[in-house]
């Protein structure tokens, strides 16, 4: 990788990194993804790995339609990326309920999603209130001190590990450069790629060219930050 140029430096190689670099490479860049490793604090790891509109955007209408666009975006999503790699990250979307356990939560819940589908400028997500026998009903298991809830056929849910592996084996495919802190520099020593950003301001590996520097760190990346004149955040 020494001496290497790169059109775009992504720092950190989570979900969000990693779905980036694959965009970007697919536009025809040269990207390179420094990455902390397998021992990265990894928020793409430790997760529901939900795809829900429900409660998403109040007070944030561009969010609540992004978040809806996503949702609809998932299908032909999940099947470009099995297609690319063969994994299959077992996305459902067979709808998901949003459970209240009184009376008060319940009239929250319910207004939450009135709410977000009455702001101005935002594409109303499908949702039903149900109460609680209606719970019952269609989920068995529920108990007796479920009052109610609401329920979006637009909810569901994947693999969390199945889609980082397949997110990585994309955007290799798609010609990204991935290097990790296993990997040595060109004196030997052994790199650290949390700090990838410092490492890369001051050009210590030998990465000498890049236009842009896209950062996205997960749990505990606030120290790797570049100055702010340096930097384009994905944050």
């Amino acid at each position: 990788m020494t001496g290497q140029c790169y059109d775009f430096a992504v720092v950190g190689g989570g979900l969000v990194g990693a779905t980036i670099a694959r965009g970007l490479a697919r536009q025809g860049l040269k990207v390179v993804v420094l990455d902390e490793g397998d021992v990265a604090y990894r928020a793409s790891r430790g997760n529901f790995a939900l795809v829900w509109v429900q409660s998403k955007g109040l007070n944030m209408p561009a969010y609540a339609n992004w978040t809806r666009r996503s949702v609809l975006l998932w299908p032909s999503y999940a099947e470009a990326l099995e297609a690319e790699t063969g994994i299959d990250v077992s996305l459902e979307q067979e709808g998901g309920f949003h459970l209240a356990l009184s009376e008060a939560e319940m009239e929250r819940t319910v207004s939450l999603a009135r709410r977000i589908n009455a702001q101005p400028g935002v594409t109303p997500y499908t949702y039903s209130v149900l109460d609680g026998d209606e719970i019952r009903r269609r989920l068995p298991g529920a108990g007796p001190e479920i009052v109610g809830g609401t329920y979006s056929p637009m909810d569901g849910h994947l693999n969390a590990l199945r889609l980082f592996r397949a997110t990585h084996k994309a955007m290799l495919v798609a010609g990204v450069w991935l290097t990790s802190r296993r990997e040595k520099g060109a004196e030997g020593d052994q790199l650290d790629w949390r700090l990838g950003a410092r490492l890369l301001a001051t050009s210590t590996v030998g990465l000498v060219g890049f236009l842009v520097i896209v950062q996205y760190f997960g749990i505990s990346g606030r120290d790797a930050m570049l100055p702010r004149s340096r930097r384009v955040s994905a944050r």
